[in-house]
């Protein structure tokens, strides 16, 4: 694919040459590559109960590490999880089980991680590159944590509101 700016290749230069790519296309492997483990959503064994600390210690740490991105570019993320919530309740209600199965559910996390990379990309070469990057790790770590709807409903998507909500308190005091 040539170096277009619909379809930025990570590590290319301006004539498309690889004269930094390697360490670049290293640093992208690397900030991608599934985590040694995975996020806790919940305190117990049956993963009903999310822990506390989630919406408070872990969201405000997490709204402090993404501050750097416009809060228009956090909500483009945020409703794509609320439309998912939105369709695995509704479907839910309809037929008292989702029609949504657990890997379609991972699926759509594994497709924001696609989005964040997407978008770290673009801004490559810009000074709020190290804030996409953190993005990208982000939804590099959740997509690999969320097993499914139900990790998803009660565990990632009340955590993410929680960090759009110290995003705005964190960005706002900048």
């Amino acid at each position: 694919m040539p170096n277009h700016p619909q379809h930025p290749q990570f590590g290319r230069g301006p004539g498309g040459g690889h004269h930094s790519g390697n360490a670049n296309q290293a640093a992208f492997q690397q900030v991608l590559a599934p985590p040694t483990a995975r996020f806790q959503y919940f305190s117990d064994k049956d993963r009903k109960t999310p822990r506390p600390e989630i919406f408070d210690k872990d969201a405000r740490d997490a709204g402090a590490k993404l501050a750097g991105i416009p809060p228009s570019q956090l909500r483009r993320f945020y409703a794509e999880t609320t439309a998912l919530k939105r369709q695995l309740e509704l479907t839910r209600d309809a037929t008292k089980d989702s029609s949504l199965s657990d890997e379609a559910v991972r699926a759509r996390l594994h497709l924001l991680k696609a989005r964040a990379a997407y978008t770290w990309a673009r801004h490559k070469n810009d000074k709020s590159h190290q804030d996409y990057e953190e993005l990208a790790r982000f939804f590099t770590l959740h997509a690999e944590s969320v097993q499914g709807k139900d990790d998803f409903l009660h565990g990632f998507q009340p955590y993410f509101e929680a960090v759009i909500a110290y995003h705005a308190a964190a960005s706002a005091s900048e």
